[in-house]
C-alpha cells in the first residue's frame, strides 16, 4: 500500500453484498450484485474510489486468458481502509487512503516471480467491486 493524503472516516458497519463488474463468459461482462469479500487473517478492506479497465482487462474480457469465469476484473485500483484485524497495528490502517499492489505471490527471490505469481483482476476476485480485501 502507499498512503495517500484525505483519510477517511472508518465505516461502522458494512454491506452484505456489493456491486462488482464481472467477466460472466467469454466476451460478455456485467455488473452483479455479489457477497461482500472475506477478510483472512493479516487483510484489510477496502472500499474503493477508483478502478482502471486497462489492457491487461480488455484481454481478459476478449478470451485472449485462461479461461476462469466469472472474475470479478480490475488490477489497478485506490481507495479507504474500511476494517482491519483488531490488533493495533492493522488498525492503524482504518481510514487511510490506499493505492493498490495489484501483484500476488512473488515469492522469496526478487530476481524472478514464483509460480503462485498473479495479478488481481483473474484468479484472484479484483478491483471493478465497491470492495477489495488484500494483504497489508
Amino acid at each position: 500500500f502507499r498512503i495517500c493524503s484525505s483519510p477517511c472516516a472508518a465505516m461502522t458497519s458494512l454491506p452484505r453484498t456489493m456491486l462488482a463488474l464481472r467477466w460472466v463468459e467469454a466476451k460478455k461482462v456485467a455488473l452483479q450484485t455479489i457477497p461482500m469479500p472475506t477478510r483472512k487473517p493479516g487483510e484489510v478492506l477496502v472500499k474503493l474510489r477508483a478502478s482502471a479497465f486497462n489492457k491487461r482487462d480488455h484481454w481478459i474480457r476478449v478470451g485472449m486468458s485462461p479461461k476462469v469465469v466469472p472474475a470479478t476484473l480490475g488490477s489497478d485500483g485506490c481507495g479507504d481502509v474500511v476494517a482491519a484485524d483488531p490488533d493495533p497495528a492493522s488498525q492503524a490502517w482504518i481510514g487511510k487512503r490506499v493505492i493498490l499492489n495489484p501483484n500476488r505471490g512473488w515469492g522469496p527471490d526478487p530476481r524472478f516471480q514464483s509460480m503462485a505469481y498473479h495479478i488481481l483482476g483473474m484468479p484472484t476476485d479484483g478491483t471493478m467491486a465497491e470492495y477489495v480485501a488484500l494483504p497489508v
